[in-house]
């Protein structure tokens, strides 16, 4: 995985509100969808069929306990919480870390995080993979032909000021080896459950060193689907947005796209709009009308089990 884990902590995760960005790009034609809106009649009419109930059952959202808003709330960032209604919600990241000496703002997280504080965890996790991308990233030369002197030089001021803010941090041996991503989704951090699943750097290690742990990746891979059915349960639409992505690339999930059709169902009922709307009707066609109406149903069982007060 190249390095943009800051760009989708930064980004994916706010755009996710406006379009759905995690989901796969499509092809999108203009018609939308029809199905029953929350709280309609239909909710309760509908119940999934035999057949599609235990083939998919496995793959539902963990609903065992589902935790008040109140505990999901304190699993979050307070200033990343966004709420839709009354038991679904998103995260918004628009800082990383407050600007100023990393090694500073980490020092104060990592008692914390030893008495199992996922929160800070967290915290720490962002600012070292924060530090780490942008210093390895570097001037980007192919790019800088584009830009002008005045450019050139905020970019080159730019990676001054992070080099400056980083630099102690970068020298700490612990920060730097400790997988805290994985210790921080370990701990309960709804935010790095949901990275999780997208930097496998942070748990998996470079590329060229994964083959040597065939292992690690198949747990990896467990841990990703777990993590995201289970805050799926907890209202949560980037979670369920991911799982629709995941059933259809096949990479973390075996491929199925009526689940991934359902999830992406659910996705649009909880904020609809016109990207969601076109984004379930290109996929909509690629399934016979009884995939579709078990997919919906399925959608229907989601949707009640994670989202209904």
């Amino acid at each position: 995985m190249k390095r943009t884990t800051r760009a989708l902590i930064v980004i994916a995760a706010t755009l996710m509100a406006a379009g759905g960005v995690w989901l796969a790009v499509r092809n999108i034609p203009e018609a939308q969808p029809s199905y029953a809106h929350p709280g309609s009649a239909n909710d309760a009419a509908v119940s999934v069929p035999t057949h599609a109930a235990e083939a998919h059952n496995s793959a539902l959202p963990l609903t065992a306990s589902r935790p008040t808003m109140d505990e999901i709330r304190s699993r979050i960032d307070p200033a990343v919480f966004k709420q839709f209604s009354e038991r679904t919600y998103y995260v918004s990241r628009m800082e990383v870390r407050p600007p100023g000496d990393a090694l500073a703002f980490v020092d104060p997280l990592r008692s914390r995080s030893r008495n199992g504080d996922a929160l800070a965890t967290n915290q720490i996790y962002l600012a070292v993979t924060d530090c780490k991308d942008n210093l390895a990233a570097g001037p980007h030369p192919e790019g800088a032909a584009l830009l002008n002197e005045s450019q050139r030089l905020s970019q080159l001021a730019w990676i001054e000021r992070k080099f400056s803010e980083c630099a102690t941090l970068l020298q700490d041996k612990e920060l730097m080896t400790t997988n805290w991503l994985s210790l921080a989704a370990e701990q309960g951090s709804i935010e790095a459950r949901l990275l999780y699943s997208i930097d496998t750097d942070s748990v998996l290690g470079a590329p060229s060193t994964r083959l040597s742990n065939p292992q690690a990746a198949i747990e990896w891979q467990e841990n990703a689907l777990a993590y995201l059915k289970e805050v799926a349960a907890t209202g949560n639409l980037d979670a369920l947005s991911r799982l629709s992505n995941a059933y259809e690339q096949g990479v973390i999930a075996p491929q199925d796209p009526e689940l991934s059709y359902a999830y992406a169902l659910v996705s649009n009922r909880i904020q609809h709009d016109a990207y969601r709307a076109d984004l379930v009707r290109s996929m909509e066609k690629g399934l016979s009308i009884k995939q579709r109406e078990s997919a919906e149903a399925l959608s229907h069982q989601i949707h009640q089990s994670c989202c209904q007060p």
